[in-house]
């Protein structure tokens, strides 16, 4: 029987067709969109058949989302639903602009069923994303994925937490490319949490055994007396065991066994496994056959194996012969440029299961760079799980992170306050958050005062403090407006008075 597997299907990211004849308005309407994940595509009344001749020539059709309707021209908008109903029924389309009451009344109950009229006034972040939610629904998006994958630029699919830009991280995707398919055994090492499973699971996927056994064995967890039982199996007999048991490798077999902390395997099971990875053939204990089975073994370790071979705690012959390749996991502090895409994937991953969706801004982002993260991304994904829970469907701040996430820039901004001082007392001030402090020309630099000071004053307090709310919200203009209690039309006005923009 071969065991060349079909290549994996190639999928894509999901679209969303924007029709809006205000340039302005596609162009804050895609700003909002890209903020909470989706992939625009602008397109006006005047030529959207184009854009969907496009899409099907491509063969896209069936990775849109749904249509979003922002301003359109004169009265044209019932007839424009009725032609993008027409052309594509099961589209939903949220509509996004003020329409009335009793024309969407008199619209056919098949176009009324994927009709999302969101409406401009109440434009926000929760309202935009349950709407997303619903046309996720209504295409059938929103199925958790069996295994959450994403695409490398070859269309591999990988595991989420081994993305990133960094060059380690490139280095290790490369090196289990090169040796998933080949039946070298593999040594990952690293620190707890960096994602050594994840590697495992990546080789066994990769390998074309992903429809065979993957056994994961914590060698941490079972007792030294009983791993080789574990391990190998006992003979139908043996030690009074009427029934026999059957051994990990043995059910594992044609796919892969991955053995956790193998540095915990007792000194005594180490000799035996090593016959098998020379052998591929073992005995169950208390037994005389030699069963011959396909297993491939790959092993990981966050302690130093060839130290451990020096204190004679492990066997040396057995340490060369598990590294045939060695794959080597940085620790998340030293790659944390890779953190954004990091929070990126595992928010995708946790909206997947049924999660709410949440953004972080720039200001957070910092914090959790500049925090050393010793439980790497096991305890990255645990926070945005928590942060999941907690602020469902918001903007996480540098004040929504937990007090010990934001240490370092606390302290950070504290000492360069002190530093300007030349006060001693204040050097070894109490740190305090200052993410959304407004820095401000001070109003005494300014004296004497007179009406055009003041106003230059008063407007720079103004620009900044909008610049604060905009970059809490992400760029996202209504969830900013919200932030200084003001409606969108105004927030936008006095943006537009100040030379702001959302996507600075």
């Amino acid at each position: 029987m071969s065991n060349k597997q079909s290549a994996p299907e190639k999928t894509e990211r999901l679209k969303i067709v924007v029709l809006d004849d205000d340039r302005l308005s596609s162009h804050n309407l895609s700003i909002q969109l890209k903020f909470v994940g989706e992939n625009p595509m602008v397109a006006t009344s005047d030529n959207w058949q184009q854009m969907f001749s496009m899409l099907a020539q491509r063969n896209e059709l069936g990775n849109l989302l749904g249509i979003a309707i922002g301003v359109i021209k004169g009265d044209g908008l019932t007839d424009l639903l009725l032609q993008l109903h027409l052309n594509h029924p099961h589209l939903p389309i949220l509509l996004l602009t003020t329409a009335d009451d009793t024309q969407l009344s008199q619209l056919p109950d098949s176009l009324r069923a994927v009709l999302l009229p969101v409406g401009d006034k109440g434009l926000n972040y929760q309202v935009l994303t349950a709407a997303l939610k619903t046309a996720r629904h209504i295409t059938g998006h929103d199925n958790p994925k069996s295994q959450s994958r994403l695409l490398s630029a070859s269309g591999t699919p990988l595991f989420r937490s081994l993305s990133g830009d960094s060059l380690q991280m490139q280095q290790v995707r490369q090196l289990l490319m090169q040796v998933a398919q080949r039946s070298v055994t593999v040594l990952v090492t690293g620190e707890s949490g960096t994602g050594k499973e994840v590697v495992a699971r990546n080789l066994h996927y990769h390998a074309g055994r992903q429809h065979k056994p993957l056994i994961v064995v914590n060698c941490t967890t079972v007792a030294a007396e009983r791993f080789g039982v574990e391990l190998f199996g006992q003979e139908k007999g043996f030690n009074g065991n009427k029934d026999g048991f059957t051994g990990l490798l043995e059910k594992a077999d044609g796919g892969m066994l991955f053995l956790d902390e193998i540095s915990e395997l007792p000194l005594h099971v180490q000799g035996t496994l090593l016959r098998f990875l020379e052998d591929k053939s073992f005995q169950r204990i208390g037994g005389h056959e030699q069963i011959a089975i396909d297993v491939r073994v790959v092993a990981a370790t966050r302690h130093n194996l060839l130290e451990l071979t020096r204190q004679g705690k492990f066997r040396e012959d057995l340490y060369y012969r598990l590294s045939v390749v060695p794959i080597e996991l940085p620790p998340l502090r030293e790659r944390q440029e890779d953190i954004p895409v990091l929070v990126k994937e595992l928010i995708s991953s946790l909206e997947n299961k049924g999660y709410e969706s949440i953004r972080f801004n720039s200001s957070a982002m910092e914090a959790l760079q500049q925090y050393h993260w010793p439980g790497n991304v096991r305890e990255l994904a645990n926070l945005v799980e928590r942060l999941g829970i907690m602020y469902p469907n918001e903007v996480i701040g540098s004040n929504n992170l937990p007090p010990l996430y934001r240490q370092k820039s606390l302290v950070k901004t504290a000492t360069a306050a002190a530093g300007s001082s030349t006060d001693p007392a204040q050097t070894t001030a109490a740190p305090v958050d200052t993410s959304s402090r407004v820095t401000v020309t001070p109003l005494a630099d300014m004296l004497p005062l007179d009406e055009s000071r003041l106003q230059q004053y008063l407007e720079n307090f103004e620009r900044q403090l909008f610049e604060v709310a905009l970059d809490d919200a992400a760029g996202f203009v209504e969830y900013a407006a919200e932030r200084v209690q003001l409606d969108a039309d105004s927030f936008k006005m006095r943006m537009m008075a100040l030379g702001l923009n959302a996507s600075r």
